[in-house]
């Protein structure tokens, strides 16, 4: 199977492809929750967000890097999870 967004090709069996696409749905779903608490999520599912006013939290399974905009005093604080553990660590 060959995955354009990560451009590289991996063997996975067709039950453990529907398993994730599953959990891919479910995910996307509880956003849909979520949404009304200000949370909102990338359209790869592999990020997403909450604006605080004064910072921006975004929870990734990319790299943490943080940024800052010094002018604007606005902050974006990064912490990088698993995207099947973005829903449980936003309701705990």
């Amino acid at each position: 199977m060959y995955n354009s967004y990560r451009r590289r090709s991996y063997s996975i069996s067709k039950s453990k492809a529907r398993d994730y696409a599953n959990e891919m749905i479910n995910l996307e779903n509880s956003f849909n929750d979520l949404a009304k608490t200000g949370w909102s999520i990338s359209s790869h599912l592999d990020s997403c967000y909450k604006d605080y006013g004064k910072f921006e939290l975004r929870l990734s399974n990319h790299s943490a890097a943080y940024q800052h905009d010094l002018n604007d005093g606005y902050l974006i604080v990064n912490i990088k999870k698993s995207k099947l553990d973005f829903v449980d660590f936003i309701i705990i």
